[in-house]
């Protein structure tokens, strides 16, 4: 079985915590079991690493029996080598790789598939050269590092809670014959009572003249989370912009919509898209490119005042249709 010449007990210490920390179990799995518990510094170091997990990775982790815990721990270093021999390089840019690494990957040709470069990076060499680009050993053990990652990335699935419209809200509304009925439907809602004047104000400022289906509405007010004006918020005008443009060169380029899966990195590939602005949201939860739909300008623009957004209003809307 290919497995781009990873050697589990290379791999270090300092990437598995780094994993752990973003909610991946294999790692802190394998991590904890390569911890003697009889060593005072060992204790310490799972017990620092504890403190930086998020609660509802904590629950997880407190819900697994042992059989369960070996399980996950087994399946860390089990590479999924036909999926993920099918995605692009730029797949494998990435948190925890540098600057220099993720601006290599992303020079390669788009149309480049993991796949084609597994002899590459299974190489015993010091030095490797994929087509015109030299990567370091060093370069070349950071990229075993991110099929670890990416491996994890495209097999596990992350719990979200915080939508903000319940799936039957959205199943009735998605039929309705056109966005007037789809929003009275709305607007009739058992938790609308004194909140119809701003909910209009949100719900109506999608332009009626822009043809879009209630199907296409719906699946917009499915992405919007809880979360997001907490993340909205944070950030600058000039990084709202730079994320609308990356997501809109993104459509306008048609990938297959197997990608929409692919981790929000990948769109570090558009010119002024750093890895820290994607860093915020990914560690935020929203990890996918689908994740973030909610960039769709058709429903949401820098032009809207703050009672017309929906992304400054999650909370509002969670409250009330969740």
């Amino acid at each position: 079985m290919k497995n781009f010449g990873i050697i589990p007990n290379k791999v270090k210490n300092d990437f598995l915590r780094k994993l752990a920390t973003i909610g991946c179990l294999p790692a802190y799995f394998v991590y904890l079991k390569r911890l003697k518990l009889t060593n005072f510094k060992d204790i310490q170091n799972k017990d620092s690493l504890k403190k930086r997990l998020q609660p509802d990775i904590l629950r997880e982790i407190n819900s697994l029996n042992q059989d369960q815990e070996i399980n996950l721990r087994g399946r860390f270093f089990e590479i999924d080598f036909e999926k993920l021999s099918k995605l692009p390089v730029q797949s494998l840019v990435n948190f925890s790789t540098n600057r220099n690494i993720n601006k290599k990957l992303n020079n390669l040709p788009i149309e480049l598939k993991i796949g084609d470069i597994e002899n590459k990076i299974s190489s015993k060499n010091l030095k490797i050269k994929i087509l015109d680009t030299e990567f370091t050993n060093y370069e070349k053990k950071a990229l075993r590092d991110s099929i670890l990652w990416l491996n994890w990335e495209m097999t596990y699935s992350h719990k979200i809670n915080d939508y903000c419209f319940s799936r039957k809200v959205l199943q009735e509304m998605a039929v309705k014959k056109n966005n007037t009925e789809a929003i009275t439907f709305l607007l009739s809602q058992k938790k609308t009572k004194n909140k119809k004047k701003k909910l209009k104000k949100i719900l109506n400022s999608v332009k009626s003249n822009q043809n879009i289906s209630p199907i296409e509405f719906s699946l917009y007010l499915g992405s919007l989370r809880k979360s997001i004006a907490v993340e909205w918020y944070r950030l600058r005008k000039d990084e709202k912009r730079k994320l609308y443009d990356a997501y809109f060169r993104y459509k306008l380029d048609g990938y297959p919509k197997s990608y929409n899966r692919l981790p929000i990195y990948f769109l570090n590939q558009y010119a002024d898209m750093k890895i820290s602005l994607l860093s915020n949201l990914y560690l935020s939860g929203f990890r996918k490119i689908g994740d973030l739909r909610f960039l769709d300008e058709r429903f949401e623009s820098l032009k809207k005042s703050t009672e017309e957004s929906f992304l400054e209003n999650t909370e509002f809307l969670w409250d009330v249709y969740s």
